[in-house]
């Protein structure tokens, strides 16, 4: 399992939307995103979208431990602003 900083990525977007004036943005991606498919999609879809913003990209949303495993706390980080339906929490 992955842990994902959720104040890193509202670094990345920041980052995003300043790539056209800035070549250190883009270094900066090409560096940190290791899925290389992520570049384009940080800056064509992700960047656009939260232009107008300052801040608050995303939420982090709390979801039930795991109960057969370890019983470790889980959570999602969520985009705000997507086109994707929220997950549903199952209990």
């Amino acid at each position: 399992m992955k842990l994902i900083n959720y104040r890193n990525t509202e670094k990345f977007i920041n980052y995003g939307k300043l790539a056209d004036a800035n070549e250190r943005a883009m270094r900066m991606a090409d560096f940190w995103l290791t899925g290389k498919d992520l570049i384009p999609k940080l800056f064509q879809v992700l960047a656009p979208r939260y232009q107008g913003q300052n801040g608050g990209y995303t939420r982090v949303l709390q979801i039930p431990n795991r109960n057969k495993q370890d019983r470790a706390k889980m959570a999602v980080i969520d985009y705000n602003g997507s086109c994707l339906l929220p997950l549903p929490l199952i209990f």
